[in-house]
């Protein structure tokens, strides 16, 4: 158990780490009127948006985290949940027909795209060649694993 709750200091760290770096990339450019953002304010804010999301998030699962480890009974239930081997396999099968489907919507925005804008077109073949890639080096890499 003592194991599980370093993982979790870990990941209290880092939740804080990426909820700081986020609000840096908010508060720098707003007060130190450096242009960093797309002229654009719709893209503006939704930039701002997502960092503002992120780190709501981070830090709504920090907190979680830092009650289950003051309170054993919730610490154990955390334990159960993370370990659960129907949830681990749910989400398994979940995450590789969303991936699927993610990349072969992506491939298909790529298609459409060449018949209207290259520089789309490019950006959406690079990124599905980096998804597909990431594919074969994850399965590579878990083939070894197990």
């Amino acid at each position: 158990m003592e194991e599980f709750q370093r993982g979790i200091h870990t990941k209290i760290k880092l939740y804080h780490l990426i909820s700081a770096i986020s609000f840096l990339v908010i508060l720098i450019p707003t007060t130190l009127d450096v242009q960093i953002w797309v002229k654009d304010d719709f893209t503006h804010g939704v930039q701002i948006g997502v960092f503002i999301g992120l780190q709501i998030i981070f830090l709504l699962k920090s907190k979680k985290l830092r009650a289950s480890l003051k309170n054993t009974q919730k610490l154990k239930q955390l334990y159960i949940e993370m370990n659960d081997e129907r949830k681990k396999m749910i989400e398994a099968k979940s995450e590789s027909m969303s991936f699927t489907i993610m990349a072969g919507s992506i491939a298909i925005a790529t298609i459409v795209s060449g018949y209207y804008n290259h520089t789309i077109f490019l950006t959406l073949i690079v990124t599905l060649f980096f998804i597909l890639f990431l594919k074969v080096l994850l399965k590579y890499l878990y083939s070894k694993k197990y």
